[in-house]
């Protein structure tokens, strides 16, 4: 198998935040096109070959100040911030925030990763696109619109929001499905392949 050629478009180095398993295979597929590639990720993981971690809480206000190095890209793929399980409305913010502080400069490409649950509040059927206001009716919804609208703030992100990704260990529905539960006809719905989504 030979190795991806390097591309005119891709960045020296890349950061990526929120290391879990999207931001993972994204890195190993930058990182074999010579990308310099660091991840930060909260817990313990182990890294691809050509990928740096940086172990770090961005929700932690009381911990030490991160400092970075300077990126030319940045990705932002965290989950929503929680506490005990619970959505924390200002979560996305303070992890924000911290990420800003952490930098010595704002990378020239920034990438927030959110989710169609902006649009939740859409239930009539009707088609949504990029151009629809969000509607969010749970806290996992306004803290992501929360996020999208301080990422914009802080670092002048493009938003992407990807709908119901599949893949390996995520099929959920696949199951349901095979397994003959019932289902709403009415309801639409929009699949993204996992590795569709970070290609």
């Amino acid at each position: 198998m030979s190795t991806p050629a390097a591309s005119p478009s891709a960045p020296e180095r890349l950061l990526i935040a929120g290391f879990g398993k999207l931001g993972a295979r994204l890195g190993e597929r930058y990182a074999a096109r010579g990308t310099e590639v660091l991840g930060v990720r909260r817990g313990e993981r182990t890294a691809g070959e050509g990928i740096e971690l940086i172990r770090a809480d961005l929700t932690d206000s009381g911990a030490a100040p991160l400092s970075m190095p300077g990126v030319d890209a940045l990705v932002i793929t965290l989950p929503p911030p929680s506490v005990d399980g619970v959505v924390a409305p200002d979560g996305y913010r303070r992890s924000l925030e911290t990420l800003a502080a952490s930098l010595p400069s704002i990378p020239e490409r920034v990438v927030f990763v959110s989710s169609t649950r902006v649009f939740e509040g859409r239930g009539d059927g009707s088609s949504i696109s990029e151009t629809d206001a969000p509607a969010p009716t749970s806290d996992r919804g306004r803290a992501l619109v929360d996020g999208e609208r301080r990422a914009v703030e802080l670092f002048g992100a493009t938003v992407v929001r990807p709908s119901g990704i599949y893949g390996p260990g995520r099929d959920s529905l696949i199951r349901r499905v095979l397994a003959g539960d019932p289902i709403q006809y009415a309801r639409r719905t929009n699949r993204v392949h996992e590795t569709d989504l970070v290609r």
